[in-house]
């Protein structure tokens, strides 16, 4: 194997991982902290948009066993998206895939919001229906 191809493993590894470390973070927190089922409501802060709409793509709601219960994805990719979401309902210029399914009280969920940045909350149901973020 010739010097240089030697030398572009190494290359193309350290650009990976460059690429990966800067990815940047969504801040995905509970709208409020009144927040109840059926339908919680979620803010998305994107610090690389400095106060601008966030970037982001997808919506996932996991529960605790990682079934998904609600999808939505955003009909064309790449661009900002409102900062409230709203459990079930489909922000404007997105599409649902799966679900809504209904939050059962006393359960472990988890939203996911990606695209060109990633966030992600843990969020708990409590029995009379009030919605908290895991404590760590």
């Amino acid at each position: 194997m010739s010097p240089s191809r030697l030398l572009l493993v190494p290359l193309l590894l350290a650009q990976l991982l460059l690429g990966s470390a800067c990815r940047p973070w969504l801040h995905v927190k509970l709208a409020s902290a009144q927040e109840r089922l059926p339908a919680p409501a979620f803010s998305v802060e994107d610090p690389s948009q400095d106060g601008g709409p966030p970037l982001y793509d997808t919506i996932h709601v996991l529960a605790e066993d990682g079934e998904v219960v609600w999808f939505a994805r955003a009909q064309s990719f790449g661009g900002a998206h409102p900062s409230r979401i709203i459990y079930g309902e489909v922000p404007p210029s997105f599409e649902s895939v799966e679900g809504p399914q209904r939050l059962e009280s006393g359960r472990l969920y988890r939203i996911e919001v990606s695209g060109t940045a990633a966030g992600t909350l843990r969020f708990l149901t409590g029995p009379d229906g009030r919605v908290y973020p895991e404590k760590d």
